[in-house]
């Protein structure tokens, strides 16, 4: 009571009126993408590539990355966004070093604004080696989570936009950690 005349209760009328469902798990769909296997929350639909505005043909060359395809699901009960994407490198890109092309690689990809909290590290996928950055923007509160690697001539990004909770939840620990590499 604003007075402060009567002694506070236990439970407030108002919030005990609220009643929070618990957090509704995702789906389980397997998807394959070349020799390479994702579990995403739902069927996912290739997104159309677009050339960007003022793109040339002479554009379409001038990186090392070519036919990127980008596959979308959905978590229909968060509304999280789950994303796989797949380009072809090159065949006559050669790089010293790997790490240092992940390295300009996850720069590439960091938030451009300054109210995000970026964290890099290591993972491994089978015998793959990639580079995970988790982002935090602080001023929506939504967490990205990445992981980039390069196998057999390909160049994977595997992200999920989500809230922190979703990020942690079982749907993402299977998207990310059931990821399977078949050998050809």
């Amino acid at each position: 009571n604003m007075n402060g005349t009567t002694k506070p209760t236990k439970t407030d009328q108002f919030f005990s009126s609220f009643k929070f469902d618990p957090y509704q798990s995702a789906g389980k769909v397997s998807y394959a993408i070349g020799h390479t296997t994702f579990i995403m929350p739902s069927q996912p639909t290739l997104a159309k590539t677009e050339k960007e505005e003022g793109e040339t043909e002479n554009d379409k060359h001038s990186s090392f990355l070519s036919g990127e395809m980008v596959h979308t699901a959905l978590n229909g009960n968060t509304g999280a966004s789950y994303v796989v994407a797949r380009s072809t490198v090159s065949k006559y890109f050669k790089s010293k070093n790997i790490d240092t092309l992940m390295g300009v690689l996850i720069e590439k990809l960091k938030p451009q604004h300054s109210a995000a909290k970026v964290i890099a590290t290591d993972f491994k996928l089978g015998t793959i080696m990639g580079k995970e950055m988790v982002a935090v923007d602080t001023l929506s509160g939504s967490t990205r989570k990445t992981r980039i690697w390069f196998n057999e001539g390909f160049f994977y990004y595997q992200f999920l936009i989500a809230t922190k909770e979703e990020i942690e939840s079982e749907a993402a620990q299977r998207f990310f950690n059931l990821t399977e590499v078949k050998e050809q």
